[in-house]
């Protein structure tokens, strides 16, 4: 059984895979309260669950998925501790997933036909995470120079960024905005100060108000790269990503 867990965001996210069975997602905003009820919430979510006419358990989890982040610093942390336990108990391999890889491909998922895809969420005060994709980076995760991409910009510099990520990419014919909708504001407040040549008409920006990465989708794009997944992360150590740093 592959289980997912999201921690990064107010909201708990978790999701299962039995072989030959559908995914079971479920999400819950917890807010500042995920420390205080996120293990009951996910043995609830097991404990309901009947595969075959049977009853399942954490110790069925042959492997454990995880958001990395970027995000919460106190979220990311809650969840690499449930990872690590599960591990303590029936040896599950531990796989980390990029928070931004995984909204692109949820993103790629609604829009396909884009060409770009620009990530980003709040961080510390004024500051923003952002990161950008291709289509192809995200079905060819193999090809990304640095899947490690995100970088902790200012929100001033959003504009700017922006800018440049279009500039460097050969093909913008149309692009996607993915996050809160105050990222997609915030740079449309700067479209003035971009060069129009960079962008053929503002009609081809699309926003995605993708905030968090889905527990169901992580396993859904897990499965369709496994190979390149389990060949890169360790099994014995989370890579978590806040505020640019590893922890």
């Amino acid at each position: 059984m592959i289980f997912a867990i999201d921690t990064s965001s107010s909201v708990l996210s978790v999701a299962i895979k039995c072989e030959n069975q559908p995914i079971i997602q479920n999400d819950i905003e917890l807010g500042r309260n995920q420390s205080v009820y996120v293990l009951d919430y996910i043995n609830e979510i097991v404990d309901n669950q009947l595969i075959n006419g049977k009853s399942i358990s954490l110790k069925d989890i042959s492997t454990v998925l995880i958001g990395a982040g970027p995000g919460s610093f106190t979220g990311l942390r809650i969840g690499a501790s449930i990872a690590h336990s599960i591990r303590l108990v029936n040896k599950a391999p531990i796989i980390s997933l990029p928070n931004f890889l995984v909204m692109a491909y949820m993103a790629y998922k609604n829009v396909p036909k884009a060409r770009l895809y620009l990530v980003a969420i709040p961080a510390k005060i004024n500051h923003l995470y952002f990161a950008k994709y291709s289509s192809s980076d995200i079905l060819h995760p193999n090809g990304i120079k640095d899947i490690n991409a995100e970088k902790l910009i200012r929100t001033e510099q959003l504009g700017e960024v922006v800018k440049s990520s279009l500039q460097s990419h050969e093909d913008i014919s149309s692009f996607v905005f993915i996050g809160e909708s105050f990222f997609y504001t915030s740079f449309l407040s700067s479209y003035n100060d971009i060069n129009d040549d960079a962008i053929n008409s503002i009609d081809n920006m699309i926003n995605l108000p993708i905030n968090y990465p889905k527990a169901f989708k992580m396993i859904e794009y897990f499965l369709q790269h496994k190979d390149y997944f389990i060949g890169e992360s360790p099994n014995d150590k989370i890579e978590l990503r806040y505020v640019g740093h590893y922890l």
